[in-house]
This record gives C-alpha cells, sequence and structure tokens, in this order.
C-alpha cells in the first residue's frame, strides 16, 4: 500500500488594506499563504501550488480561499509569488534521483562482475536465465574444462524475472546436464539471457 497526498506549508503572512467582510474593520486583515506539497510516506516530493487565508485581527473570522471576496483573492495573487517554496519540499525528488544513481552505479558494477566470471566459470555458479519473455530459470555449474562448462538446469521456472530467487531453494536436476562452451556463454551474457551469476 503506497500512501500518498498532499500538505500545505505557510509561507509568510502578509497585510491587506481591505475591510473585514464580518466586521468592518479596516485594516485588520491578514492574509496568511500557504505551499501545498505532495508526499509519498509523509516525504515531500514537489511544490503543488499555492492557498492561502484570511483573517481579521479584530473579529477573527478566518475565510478560506473560495470564500474570500474577490478583493482578498485578487490581493493573494498580486503577493503569492513573494517566496519560492522551500528547498525540502523538493527532499524526495532528490532521494529519488539519488537511489537512480545507486541503481546506475550498482548494476555496471554488477555487469564488470558477470563478465568476468563467465570467463573463468567455477562450480557452483548458479546463471540465472531468461529463456523466453516470460520463462525464467536457473543453471548451476557442476563441472568445467578447458573449453566447456557442464550445468544442471532447475527443475523449475517462472514467468517473472522478480520470482528467479524462490527457484533458488528448488531441486536442480542431476540426471539431465547441458555442455556450452565459454564463448557460448560470454555471448548469452552479452545478448541477456544469463541475466546475473551467482558465485558463493
Amino acid at each position: 500500500m503506497i500512501i500518498y497526498g498532499y500538505k500545505s506549508k505557510e509561507l509568510f503572512n502578509a497585510p491587506t488594506f481591505e475591510k473585514c467582510p464580518n466586521c468592518g474593520t479596516n485594516n485588520s486583515l491578514r492574509i496568511h499563504v500557504f505551499q501545498k506539497y505532495a508526499h509519498i510516506f509523509w516525504i515531500p516530493f514537489f511544490p503543488i501550488g499555492k492557498t492561502s487565508l484570511s483573517q481579521c485581527e479584530n473579529c477573527k473570522q478566518i475565510l478560506k480561499h473560495k470564500a474570500m471576496p474577490e478583493a482578498l483573492k485578487a490581493d493573494f495573487e498580486s503577493i503569492k509569488g513573494k517566496e519560492r517554496a522551500p528547498i525540502w519540499m523538493f527532499s524526495g525528488l532528490g532521494l529519488a534521483a539519488l537511489i537512480t544513481i545507486w541503481v546506475l552505479i550498482e548494476g555496471q558494477k554488477n555487469k564488470e562482475r558477470n563478465s568476468k566470471i563467465i570467463l573463468e566459470p567455477r562450480i557452483g555458479d548458479v546463471f540465472e536465465i531468461k529463456e523466453k519473455e516470460d520463462q525464467f530459470t536457473l543453471y548451476k555449474v557442476y563441472q568445467t574444462n578447458k573449453d566447456s562448462v557442464f550445468i544442471h538446469p532447475n527443475n523449475f521456472n517462472t514467468n517473472q524475472e522478480s520470482g528467479i530467487y524462490k527457484l533458488k531453494d528448488e531441486a536442480f536436476t542431476d540426471s539431465v546436464y547441458i555442455a556450452y562452451s565459454k564463448t557460448d556463454l560470454k555471448k548469452m551474457l552479452e545478448v541477456g539471457k544469463i541475466i546475473n551469476i551467482d558465485r558463493n
């Protein structure tokens, strides 16, 4: 479940010279300007506009923006650009950017790691395999020699890449093996048939 929505934070307030529509007192109104911002799990992501309310310092009447007379709304329009949204209201976007950069860096490191491992496979290495667009499984290395690698396929497959990790607890067949040259495995990694290599 994703918790999201918006909140408001007061940016500033300023006097207005309009007459209070409730008590008729002159020079007693203040307009409070609020910045609205979107949040996900209460983390601010970005500002989404400003709103306001007015309060009379004499009779204490508070009017939300929709209930304000047109003159007060016009005053709000003239002052709402006085202050920009604070930087912290963009913190969610900043966090998302940092996570994206981290994922890209880790992905590149993993790609380089796999490129080294595939040149010298070891017994026990597990290859995450994409057989088709909606079919994934695991291969486990059980024997190698100078030029070839022999693997046992997993007894099961999954229709989602995210489900591959569940197969690691399932059995690999010991009655069937497939032989690949190291050159073939390198090509399989380059074209994306080998998604990842797990080496304990």
